[in-house]
């Protein structure tokens, strides 16, 4: 299995601009970056959350309500749940297994990406970032989902 980041390029597909996403991050800052950069490329439907413990309250909620998350942008490093304890908890209910999980952080090491490519992490992205490589990686998730 290659991991995420090393997929070809991603193929045509349509991403609604009401994607529901769920941003995980402990730094206010960084939610507030990663939510400009997602209105920035067309997707302007995400709340956020600062530990993994609040996501999963919240995927859970927004499942129970009936309106599931349809993609969850996490950091790895944050207290309580971090990020690859609530990747490990989304792939093992079968009400969010297939939810797309896409993991930014500043970590490339290479443990931590194998272990969260072992958990099913759709794709990664090493900060720092742009809006052009977010959004590259959230296409080529949904392009593979198509496959």
């Amino acid at each position: 299995m290659s991991a995420p980041n090393t997929a070809p390029a991603a193929k045509k597909v349509t991403i609604s601009n009401k994607l529901k996403i769920l941003v995980v991050d402990d730094m206010p800052t960084m939610r507030k970056v990663i939510i400009h950069m997602l209105k920035e490329i067309g997707l302007a439907n995400a709340s956020e959350v600062d530990d993994g413990d609040q996501a999963w309250i919240e995927i859970k909620n927004a499942i129970k309500d009936n309106v599931p998350y349809e993609l969850i942008v996490s950091d790895i490093n944050m207290p309580k749940v971090n990020g690859l304890e609530l990747l490990e908890k989304v792939r093992n209910d079968p009400q969010t297994k297939r939810t797309p999980f896409l993991i930014i952080t500043v970590e490339d090491q290479t443990y931590t990406v194998m272990k969260a490519v072992q958990l099913g992490v759709s794709n990664y992205i090493v900060k720092p970032f742009s809006p052009n490589i977010l959004k590259d990686k959230i296409y080529r998730i949904f392009a593979e989902q198509k496959e």
